[in-house]
Order: C-alpha cells, then structure tokens, then sequence
C-alpha cells in the first residue's frame, strides 16, 4: 500500500525541546530520530494544509470558506476575507496579531462589525462574519484577485512585504484605511483599550479571486476540529472527522492519503497525548503496512518516517535533539 500521512502539527519540535527532561518527551524523541529530517517546505501551517489539496497559494480561499461557513454550494468570487486583526506599530516595523491571539468574542465581533457598516453606509460594501466571530467577508463590487497570506499565518510575523502589495493593489489599501479609521472611533475598541487590550484596528483582506480546483487524487480522509481543513474537504469532496479521537478508527479504514491537522496554536502542546492519540497509532499502521511513510510538517522541518525508518534503532534521541535545536536556530537567526 502507498498510502502516506501528513500530520500538521508545527509546534510539535519546539515543545519537544522545552521538555527534554520528561520521560515521555525522550521516549517521542527516541522514535522520531528514525525519521529523516528535512527542510520545511511550506512558510506556515495555512499554506502546508491548502498544499495537500493540490493548492499553492491563498487566492481564492476566501470562496472556499464561505461555502463552508454559509452553506452554499456556490458563491462568486468577489467574495474576499476581511478578517479582524490588530496592527502594532513599532518604530521599524508592522507586527500582525489575528483576532484569535487577542481573544475577540462574539459580542464584540457583532457590535465592530456593526459600527464598520455603519461607517460603510453610503457605499454598496457590506461586512459580516460566520459561525466564529473571527472570520469575517466583505462583499466587493467586482472580483478581486489577493494572494495574502491569512491573519493566522502572519501572526506574530512583521507584514511590511505584504502591506507593499496591499498598497499596490490600491483600492483595496484604501479601503482597509478607511476601515481602520472606522474602527478606531468603535466603543468596542475605547473599551478594550481602557481594560488594557489590544484593540481590533484593521481588517486583513485575503483570500480574493476564483475558488481552486482542488484535487483529489488518492486523497482519503483529513482529520481536524479547523474551520480552513473543513472548508477545503467540503470543496474538494474528501471525508472530513472534526474529532480527532477518530484518528485510529480512521486509520483502520482509510484506502487514501490522510491528513490530520493535529494542533495549531503554540500553548497548551500535550505530549503525552500526541504520543499517545497521534504518534503510536500513526506507527502501528507504518509497521502493519496500512502507511507506507508518515510526515510530520513542523514549523522548522520536516520528519519524513518510513516503514524502512523503523528499525533504524541505532539512531540517538540526544543526538536527534541536538540537530532539532541547530535547526531552530538557523530558522531565528
């Protein structure tokens, strides 16, 4: 069988070297330094899930998600995401921080998205958002093509490359600049500012254009509670399980490729879970012949284990470890 899975989990390295002292964390080390590891081919974890369904790039996922979040078979493609976000300014540079790091509610969602329509009345521009009060659209008047990165992507991340291409594309930088300065005036962001957080300033405009093609191929299931890997199995019409407690049934059963998107924010990274719900089911199925080869896509590599990979047991955890952390540093410096 060549089936193969791809496992997204981009913090799995960092929080593996922070914990080296721990039992669990070397018995991990010791079966991940069979596998090879590799260079990460993929900028953030967005990009690396839109690849595996045969998809390069961001433009067009703003369809994509909409379909999803509003149950439409179809929407046109002058659909864009307007996602909130707050931009902070420093002396040399713009950092970007998505609603989900500043924890904006559903209240809050509906009261700015409230006021920045308000602002937009006498245009034919209407915001609103989906099911997450973090994911908003915006209608445009015609088509418009954006290659973005999403807020997600970009977090933490200086975004003065892509505030460049944003103000290339002129109407859209002018619009997200009479948005800030809508939202700056928010009773919402008056509040959040005297309560000393981070005020929602800017909406992020991606995912702009076409809906892909996305392919299918020998694709069999992805596993994940992530609103993006559900909208993209939707569009391309592969099996989706939110509950990631289905992935050994759905190892047990899969003929494709799989994908499991297993944990995307840096805090609160379980190691004895992943060891246990993730990395022993994903290597009795290498062993039984149900996968030809795993990949774990971390944020500073790749780990490419095959069945081959197994009896690699003279590989050290130490020295494994050790390689990890060159690796991290060369992606710092």
């Amino acid at each position: 069988m060549s089936a193969r899975l791809d496992v997204l989990a981009p913090y799995l390295l960092d929080h593996l070297l922070n914990i080296t002292s721990e039992p669990t964390a070397m018995r991990v080390a010791r079966l991940l330094a069979r596998a090879e590891l590799l260079p990460a081919r993929y900028a953030d974890v967005d990009a690396a899930m839109l690849a595996w369904f045969g998809h390069e790039a961001h433009e067009g996922v703003a369809s994509v998600s909409a379909c999803h979040d509003f149950g439409a078979d179809f929407v046109p493609a002058h659909w864009l995401r307007a996602d909130p976000v707050h931009l902070r300014a420093d002396p040399t540079r713009v950092i970007m921080f998505d609603a989900e790091s500043v924890a904006l509610d559903a209240d809050e969602s509906d009261a700015l998205l409230a006021h920045l329509n308000a602002g937009f009345a006498d245009s034919e521009l209407h915001f609103e958002r989906a099911a997450a009060p973090t994911r908003w659209y915006v209608r445009m008047a015609a088509p418009v093509s954006l290659a973005l990165a999403s807020p997600r992507s970009l977090r933490g991340h200086a975004v003065e490359d892509s505030l460049s291409a944003l103000r290339r594309a002129g109407a859209l930088n002018r619009l997200m600049t009479e948005a800030q300065m809508v939202l700056y005036e928010a009773p919402t962001n008056l509040a959040r500012v005297a309560e000393g957080r981070a005020p929602i300033n800017s909406v992020w405009f991606w995912g702009g254009g076409t809906a892909p093609l996305l392919k299918v191929g020998s694709r069999g299931a992805v596993l994940g509670d992530d609103a993006l890997l559900a909208a993209c199995a939707r569009h391309a019409g592969i099996a989706h399980h939110a509950d990631k407690r289905e992935f050994t049934e759905v190892l047990r059963a899969v003929t494709g490729d799989a994908l499991l998107v297993d944990h995307v924010e840096p805090g609160d990274f379980d190691i004895t879970r992943f060891a246990r719900e993730v990395l022993t089911p994903a290597c009795a199925a290498l062993a039984s012949g149900r996968l030809a080869s795993l990949v774990i896509h971390d944020q500073h590599g790749e780990l490419l284990m095959t069945r081959a990979a197994r009896w690699r047991l003279w590989r050290r955890a130490g020295v494994f470890l050790d390689g990890l952390r060159r690796a991290r540093d060369e992606d710092t410096q």
